[in-house]
């Protein structure tokens, strides 16, 4: 089991970690602290709904019982309708310059790992743990290369929302 954690909580941190670089009022652009404010915030939701995910997804193996493979289920649903919360409030933020790259691959990040979550659900449902596995890994992969490359071509904007916090 302890395995089948390394690859989830490495996924858990990529995607906490979004939320560092990540601030107002949908009548304005939002200025970098701003920016960062809200989407910190609006990560909220979507932060516990993941948590528990993974803590059902830990239990969700080979030997869950059928009730443990539904909770398992029902907690990457939740997820989902978190996801697609979080991506519809990043979609509406007002952005200017160069925070709309920025934003733009967090929502692409996002998009990628909700698209996945189906073959996650499936996988979680019959008790195969080792496709649990590649599918967060895969996960943990396409979000760690987007945020690599997010970094090397904004590096500017990371500083900056950094000193936001």
């Amino acid at each position: 089991m302890a395995h089948h954690m390394g690859w989830r909580g490495r996924a858990l941190a990529v995607l906490l970690a979004l939320t560092v670089g990540c601030g107002g009022s949908p009548e304005r652009t939002l200025n970098d602290c701003e920016y960062a404010e809200t989407v910190r915030t609006a990560f909220q939701g979507f932060s516990h709904s993941l948590t528990a995910a993974g803590l059902q997804l830990s239990i969700a193996g080979p030997a869950a019982t059928t009730e443990q493979r539904a909770a398992a289920a029902r907690a990457l649903d939740e997820l989902d309708v978190e996801l697609g919360r979080l991506l519809d409030d990043l979609r509406r933020l007002r952005i200017g310059g160069d925070l709309q790259p920025v934003n733009a691959a967090l929502v692409a990040t996002l998009e990628d790992m909700r698209r996945q979550l189906p073959a996650l659900k499936q996988a979680a449902v019959a008790g195969d743990s080792e496709r649990v596995d590649e599918v967060l890994e895969r996960i943990s992969r396409d979000a760690e290369v987007r945020l690599e490359r997010l970094n090397r071509e904004q590096p500017q904007v990371a500083s900056r929302l950094e000193a936001c916090r």
